[in-house]
């Protein structure tokens, strides 16, 4: 199934600057994506958009506006949700009304929508081989992470041995000022995932 989804800034959570739609059920796997081809210089709006305000310190946060879609209605629901934002005020960096073409009631040929589809094959390719010489995984990494510190990861592990929970941890980091991964807040996932990783020795 497939989803409607809406990405914005952390400092500014109200104001929508693109909508899009993804053959998954969430934005999540999408977000990476744009993320990952804004660090490697994809061209548009919204990752000229992107690009600047990671630069500024700030993130780029996601929300899914509707799932359990089929493919076909996600087209419609995002053209619906880019005339609704845009109508709303909102700045929306998309190139287009959404949908399969270029603008309301406009559809690409097959040929084109073909040449686009091998073009985003040969661009993915050449990406995938970038990131893995960083050693970095594809669609997952959104670009190398900074070192957490031995400090940090002993606190982690000793806290976890008291018994507290990964949430309680994670909001003890953050009150403390201390930075999770790509300079953003601590989450239960993001204590486990050190947990996991420095016991398994994949850190």
């Amino acid at each position: 199934m497939s989803c409607v989804y809406a990405l914005f800034s952390s400092s500014n959570p109200e104001h929508i600057r693109y909508i899009g739609r993804s053959k998954y059920d969430s934005h999540d796997k999408r977000l990476k994506t744009h993320v990952l081809g804004a660090k490697y210089g994809d061209k548009g709006h919204v990752y000229n958009w992107i690009r600047k305000t990671i630069n500024s310190g700030d993130t780029v946060l996601g929300i899914t506006l509707e799932s359990g879609i089929s493919w076909k209605q996600s087209a419609r629901r995002e053209m619906y949700y880019i005339r609704k934002y845009k109508k709303d005020g909102h700045d929306l960096t998309n190139m287009s009304n959404g949908g399969e073409g270029r603008g309301l009631g406009y559809k690409l040929s097959e040929e084109a929508r073909n040449r686009i589809s091998e073009s985003n094959k040969v661009l993915k390719k050449a990406q995938h081989s970038r990131y893995k010489e960083k050693g970095l995984v594809w669609g997952k990494d959104l670009g190398p992470k900074p070192i957490i510190s031995d400090e940090i990861v002993q606190l982690i592990f000793t806290r976890r041995a008291e018994g507290k929970s990964l949430r309680a941890i994670a909001r003890e980091l953050d009150s403390s000022g201390t930075k999770a991964a790509y300079g953003g807040n601590w989450t239960a996932s993001s204590i486990n995932y050190i947990l996991k990783s420095k016991t398994t020795g994949q850190m």
